[in-house]
């Protein structure tokens, strides 16, 4: 699949992400250019939507994990990522 064809997905969700959250659907989709970090994102849905959304996709994460950690360990280092990840990018 072309980053053409990724990018014609995206749009397609992007407009009609009104209509797909009138029909009961909430949604979060982002593509991430690796080499750039350029990224694409949209979705739609309540705030408890899209922690529910964030919160599959970590478990989902914890599940597929190479290393053997518990669920406490996992979640701390996702914790220590996000302050990471907030500090480099000046998110207070």
């Amino acid at each position: 699949m072309t980053k053409s064809e990724l990018t014609k997905i995206y749009n397609r969700l992007d407009k009609a992400k009104f209509e797909l959250l009138d029909k009961g659907y909430a949604f979060d989709f982002m593509l991430v250019e690796k080499a750039t970090n350029d990224f694409m994102h949209t979705g739609i849905g309540t705030g408890v939507d899209m922690t529910k959304l964030s919160l599959i996709n970590l478990l989902n994460l914890y599940q597929a994990r190479q290393e053997n950690v518990d669920i406490e360990q996992f979640a701390e280092s996702v914790k220590q990522g996000i302050i990471l990840f907030a500090k480099e990018n000046n998110i207070d």
